[in-house]
């Protein structure tokens, strides 16, 4: 109870990795030379409840995800509201800070989108080179300077030699790997078919069907009108299974390759 530092670092990360900026800047320096932190009393009283708690990571992690400032809309408030005045940098979260998904989120989610994810719990790790196409949660692929997976290396990965937080890059490998890779296009072809067997087979009902299951919102009218002149044009194109994806299939991919996909808000 005399020393909170310990509580206070581990509140410090696991709130950078819900809310995606630190209370504590920077989150390996608690030293005399880093800024006291605005939040203070949050920081204290995140500390505190944590210890109380029993240092229960789970409850901690649910008060956060639970919490209003956790569930704000990520979008600038109209003209009217005069708080992105007064606080341009979200330093008093007034509204949700966008976060890019981590390497291993990013890979996850899509098989889990596609029904394909195992989530068997223990085990061994995984050789990414000999098992890269392997439905095991991205945890268990081994990651050192010799081991690495080639889809997470291009997506914000943790960097083996400084693991206190991770970098958000937005480059064009990202979204040629999720256009591109065997698993990205093997992911594609795998959703659009079990949409088809579930009985989406009309271009009007896939496509609503495909928008709510990948990006967690209906089309709107402009991009229904889009995705359907698209499946039309298209509607002469080889079917899955051949040397070409589907039209359909690919739907589902520049779906998947979309940027709310890859964002949490």
């Amino acid at each position: 109870a005399d020393n909170p530092l310990t509580a206070r670092v581990a509140v410090n990360h696991i709130w950078t990795r819900h809310f995606g900026d630190p209370l504590v800047t920077p989150v390996s320096d608690f030293g005399r030379r880093t800024k006291a932190p605005k939040l203070q009393g949050l920081l204290d009283d995140l500390a505190v409840r944590f210890t109380e708690q029993g240092w229960h990571m789970k409850t901690l992690h649910r008060l956060m995800v639970t919490s209003l400032a956790y569930q704000r809309d990520s979008k600038v408030s109209p003209p009217s509201n005069k708080r992105p005045e007064h606080d341009p940098d979200n330093h008093y979260y007034w509204r949700r800070n966008s976060i890019r998904m981590e390497a291993q989120v990013v890979r996850d989610a899509i098989l889990a989108v596609t029904g394909n994810l195992d989530t068997t719990m223990s085990g061994p790790s995984i050789d990414p080179k000999t098992h890269s196409l392997s439905n095991r949660r991205s945890l268990y692929f081994k990651h050192s300077r010799d081991d690495r997976h080639s889809i997470l290396s291009r997506f914000d990965d943790a960097d083996i030699f400084r693991c206190y937080r991770r970098d958000e890059s937005i480059v064009p490998q990202q979204a040629l790997t999720l256009m591109n890779s065997q698993f990205a296009q093997e992911a594609a072809i795998k959703l659009s078919q079990q949409l088809l067997r579930d009985g989406f087979e009309d271009n009007a009902t896939f496509i609503k069907r495909a928008f709510p299951l990948i990006l967690g919102v209906n089309p709107t009218k402009e991009e229904h009108t889009l995705c359907m002149s698209y499946l039309q044009a298209e509607s002469g194109a080889l079917e899955v299974g051949q040397s070409h994806l589907s039209p359909k299939a690919r739907l589902i991919q520049a779906l998947l390759n979309h940027n709310e996909f890859i964002m949490i808000r």
